[in-house]
């Protein structure tokens, strides 16, 4: 064997031959390249977003933002029998079972708006267990750059209560906020 290729390992033995040998050039630098790729990507995440992110994992991310702005500023005003929260998207649909994951530890517990009923004036009321509860939903979202979105949205209580707003977005410190509130009717 050539020893550009290969040298002697000091003190190893193996087979007959007393000698063991060792690639000494070769897939080195290919390892070394090898590491730093990995470190990169692990570390860096190839820029700001996470490397499995879908669209509409990045619409939900928006879309988390504004429910809890909603929760956070509606809360006080609700009233205080509110016992769970309904999430709806678009007019009336279920959002995705990945958003409603996201809110799997909080007081008070988050479900699909299908998991409600509406009573017309008498409120919005859990299907299997009669609870009170209040719909949020997020109607229409829209993109306005990489770190801005438009949303619209709001809140049902039946009779009690409702409001509609226009949310503006932004990517902020690294996190989405919303940045300013439109309200459009509420009570």
């Amino acid at each position: 064997m050539s020893t550009f290729f290969t040298a002697p390992l000091q003190g190893a033995k193996f087979g007959t031959t007393g000698r063991a040998y060792r690639l000494t050039m070769g897939l080195e630098p290919l390892r070394v390249a090898f590491t730093l790729l990995i470190a990169l990507a692990t570390i860096g995440g190839w820029g700001c977003q996470k490397a499995t992110e879908t669209p509409e994992d990045r619409d939900d991310d928006v879309r988390v933002a504004v429910y809890n702005y909603m929760f956070d500023k509606y809360m006080p005003e609700l009233q205080a029998d509110v016992e769970i929260y309904y999430l709806a998207v678009g007019s009336r649909s279920d959002p995705r079972s990945d958003l409603i994951v996201r809110f799997k530890d909080h007081v008070p517990p988050v479900k699909k708006v299908s998991a409600s009923s509406r009573l017309g004036t008498g409120g919005v009321h859990d299907r299997s267990t009669g609870q009170k509860g209040v719909v949020f939903n997020i109607g229409s979202l829209k993109w306005i750059g990489e770190k801005e979105a438009i949303a619209t949205g709001g809140l049902y209580q039946g009779g009690e209560s409702a409001a509609s707003s226009t949310f503006h977005v932004e990517w902020l410190d690294g996190e989405w906020v919303v940045s300013e509130e439109d309200m459009d009717y509420g009570d």
